[in-house]
């Protein structure tokens, strides 16, 4: 077994390694190198392709040797070489390092390259064996355990702590996905190899068939479950294994996908990349040459592509241990490669003819709407979501979601939410019956494709997007749009030192599904948002034991009813009330605003305004924040209706200040207090990385800032045409109408139908003069770039505006300064006739 640690010198910026031209005749770059190495000449890195193993097993330089040889003749890889590792640990950081050109990365590993690379992964392939691996949970007889609930407190043995298939992967299902709490004790045998020996299951079946075994069940693979059973294992007997244990047949871990050639995409030469592809998926299990060294692969027919949702399940366990990882990306070659929209001559003043095809990513409440509006201008739209059915978000959630406003205020365009009642808070559920019905009325599920995940997303130089998706199919349009929403895209759990000392459940908010899990618990909630408060309001009057909420610093909430009386949206939500917040915090850029007449007496009204909420809500000593409310709610906006502030004062729900220093096994330390639980609950939201799905040109072609993404109108990225975010880039109190605006506006801007001025000089200044009015008084977010929130009416006006529509919705001044804006204000006015003859466009009826 060869164990490597390669060193390389670094000079400008690049690692090179000399060699004596003398002895060796010039090749060009990348393709014509020498297939033989001449003794005594360093090889140079530029003209070599070096690809890193980890040597689990002796036979791993042997399948290599055979495969070099193949690549370097037949394969058309003349440069190729491989080194081998004791670890995938080392074998990652040589990846990182740039020490190799690429690595042969077991499942853990690849989202490890994920999750610390600092620029894009891409992955070249995998055998087909690699796909949809399973693990199981194998009982003993004598344990009388029938089904997965009764797992509850069992205790089992697993594979080596490091191996995704007998303990990582599976041990995350139970706890995390079916809430169990199982005892678990690891056979570490060769720690550093992810399982690759196996030799940790080996150990735990030799366990449960023998007559001393003290535990009641094992975590393993399928694969070496099946190999015991049928006599492979020497040291394990086949037939007192059968006597002893059974697998535990309706626990269904999720399947997950194993070994996968990994790269760095933007500091490996792309015809490095090119070659390695092309030799290894040529490669023939019918050619008599090529069939040994693939079978000693265990390759059934052939190589596979490479894919990435198989890795979802190994993501969302590296998540809970704290990292996050970024979806590395499918390699295609070069040939079949699309170019850079910076490239291309479209703008986003183009106008598109109706029949154009337009794709859309996610089928939430924004998705559907642009899927409406689209269809009434005469596009073929198409839209993908991962899920089973539409509805985003409001599909499922963490345990007891819901609206944190009034229904009337989260209404869809010129469809009443039956659901609820009036005036009430629906809850998550109820959404989603609306949201069903909303796209059944307006016949929208005939343009949706479920199941249906974007891997990619890349443009030609003609201005064609072309989506490949996790089924292995490619769509082509000519425009595309991202409704993926505003918070809840990939879920963000901070790293905190010691998570694995932790004896305890440690959870992201959207894993906690089923508040009864919490009963008798001691529960740590950490964060200060809705989320937060809903997940500790639950958890409480679940029966918890304790619950502790943790926040870096104190928010100001906002009442459903300021003082216990009036509806906090009659206040802010008319434009009297956004008069005042904008007196009070800027105006919204290019807005008819009488909030200047305001400015004098504004001190004064939100000194009282945040005196009552904070009697309201008991906000005493440090609990006060110290922003002001306006400001603080453009960074944390959170409407509460009295039930956590009642659960506070009981003693039922603890709000402490800080930042958790660590873990400890028995719960977790802040401030230098130890604070015991039993399942800690990180309420710490989503992040965004568009870097998933969009490739390495159009990602910086976005130029995402920390505080967001800045865009025209909160749609159009200014560098990168046919391209727009509709629900994903805005957030105001009316979501729903919101994307209902935006999807009007942008069908109709594609089919000329609007005043909007799409010139690069009018979207350059109104992105500028946005963001100076966000970074002037808004807390800094990653979210900033996107919050119109209180000044939502204003907003809604200018796309009005643009439209030619009315923005004035109400039946008399009186009402239109002092009447709260609801979203059936806006009701009549998506899938319209234009009433602007602009451009000469043909105008259309609703379909």
């Amino acid at each position: 077994m060869l164990i490597c640690n390669l060193r390389s010198h670094a000079t400008g910026g690049r690692r090179w390694i000399t060699r004596t031209s003398s002895l060796v005749a010039s090749a060009s770059r990348c393709g014509s190198t020498v297939a033989t190495q001449h003794p005594f000449v360093l090889p140079n890195r530029d003209e070599s392709v070096l690809l890193g193993c980890v040597s689990y097993d002796p036979a791993v330089g042997s399948i290599w040797s055979m495969m070099r040889h193949y690549l370097r003749s037949a394969g058309g890889v003349p440069g190729f070489d491989f080194v081998l590792f004791s670890n995938y640990e080392q074998q990652v950081r040589a990846l990182l390092d740039q020490d190799i050109d690429m690595a042969w990365n077991g499942p853990l590993a690849h989202v490890l390259c994920e999750a610390h690379a600092k620029e894009p992964i891409v992955s070249l392939g995998m055998r087909d064996v690699d796909c949809d691996f399973e693990s199981i949970v194998v009982v003993t007889k004598e344990s009388g355990i029938k089904s997965q609930q009764e797992l509850q407190g069992a205790q089992l043995l697993s594979g080596a702590q490091d191996s995704p298939q007998a303990h990582v992967i599976p041990l995350f299902h139970l706890q995390s996905n079916q809430k169990l709490e199982v005892s678990v004790q690891a056979q570490n045998e060769d720690i550093g190899k992810h399982g690759d020996t196996a030799l940790g299951e080996v150990k735990a079946l030799e366990a449960l068939a023998s007559d001393d075994n003290q535990f009641q069940g094992a975590i393993l693979s399928r694969m070496m479950w099946d190999r015991a059973i049928h006599g492979q294992l020497d040291s394990v007997k086949a037939d007192r294994l059968l006597k002893n244990a059974s697998v535990l047949e309706d626990v269904s871990i999720p399947k997950f996908d194993h070994c996968q050639f990994d790269a760095l995409l933007s500091t490996t030469e792309s015809c490095k990349l090119d070659s390695f592809y092309k030799g290894l998926h040529g490669m023939d299990m019918s050619d008599p040459a090529q069939e040994p060294v693939m079978k000693l692969e265990g390759i059934r027919r052939s190589w596979a592509k490479p894919r990435q949702e198989g890795y979802d399940i190994v993501r969302a366990a590296i998540g809970k241990m704290g990292l996050t990882a970024k979806r590395a990306q499918n390699f295609v070659p070069t040939g079949a490669r699309t170019f850079s929209t910076t490239t291309s001559t479209a703008k986003h003043s183009d106008r598109l003819e109706p029949g154009k095809r337009i794709g859309v990513i996610g089928c939430g409440v924004a998705g559907l709407q642009v899927i409406r509006s689209m269809r009434a201008r005469g596009y073929d739209v198409t839209a993908f979501d991962k899920a089973n059915e539409v509805g985003g978000l409001w599909r499922e959630n963490y345990a007891n979601f819901g609206l944190q406003v009034p229904k009337q205020l989260y209404e869809l365009p010129d469809l009443e939410m039956e659901e609820a009642k009036w005036g009430e808070v629906a809850s998550g559920p109820q959404v989603q019956a609306y949201i069903k019905r909303f796209a059944d009325k307006f016949d929208l599920n005939r343009a949706v494709e479920l199941n249906t995940a974007i891997e990619t997303v890349s443009s030609n130089a003609d201005g064609t997007w072309v989506f490949q998706t996790d089924t292995g199919k490619e769509h082509a349009f000519d425009y595309c749009v991202v409704s993926t929403g505003m918070y809840s895209t990939y879920p963000f759990v901070p790293e905190v030192p010691n998570k694995d000392a932790f004896e305890g459940s440690a959870i992201h908010s959207s894993e906690f599904r089923h508040a009864e899990s919490a009963k008798g618990k001691r529960v740590v909630v950490i964060g200060g948002g809705k989320s937060a408060t809903d997940c500790a309001t639950s958890a409480a009057n679940a029966g918890a034991e304790s619950v502790t909420m943790i926040q870096r610093r104190a928010h100001w909430p906002t009442p459903l009813h300021i003082a216990g009386l009036i509806p906090f949206h009659h206040v802010f939500l008319s434009r009297l009330g956004q008069a005042l917040v904008e007196a009070k915090a800027g105006v919204y850029p290019g807005s008819k605003s009488i909030a200047s007449m305001f400015n004098p007496v504004m001190g004064p009204i939100f000194a009282l305004v945040e005196q009552i909420f904070a009697m309201q809500f008991g906000m005493k000593g440090g609990l006060r924040p110290k922003a002001g409310v306006v400001e603080d709610f453009y960074g944390f906006a959170a409407v509460q209706d009295g039930t956590f502030t009642r659960l506070r004062s009981a003693g039922r729900v603890d709000v402490k200040l800080g930042e958790i220093e660590s873990f400890t096994p028995e719960g977790v330390r802040l401030n230098g207090e130890d604070i015991e639980a039993d399942k800690v609950i990180f309420a710490t939201g989503f992040t965004k990385d568009y870097s998933r799905i969009f490739e390495a040109d159009i990602v910086k072609g976005l130029d995402a800032q920390k505080d967001g993404l800045y865009l025209y109108k909160r749609m159009l990225p200014p560098q990168v045409p046919h391209l727009a975010f509709v629900g994903s880039e805005a957030a105001t109190i009316f979501n729903c109408t919101a994307s209902g605006l935006q999807a009007e506006w942008l069908a109709r801007t594609l089919a000329g139908e609007t005043n909007a001025d799409l010139s690069e000089e009018a979207i350059a200044l109104e992105v500028s003069a946005f963001r100076d009015f966000a970074r002037s008084w808004m807390p800094s977010t990653s979210a900033r770039s996107g919050l119109v929130l209180l000044h939502q009416i204003h907003y809604y006006d200018q796309l009005l505006e643009d439209m030619g529509e009315d923005p004035a919705r109400k039946s008399n001044p009186i009402s239109e300064y002092l009447g709260c804006y609801y979203g059936k204000e806006y009701n009549g006015i998506v899938g319209q006739p234009s009433r602007l003859p602009v451009g000469g466009a043909d105008t259309a009826t609703a379909a």
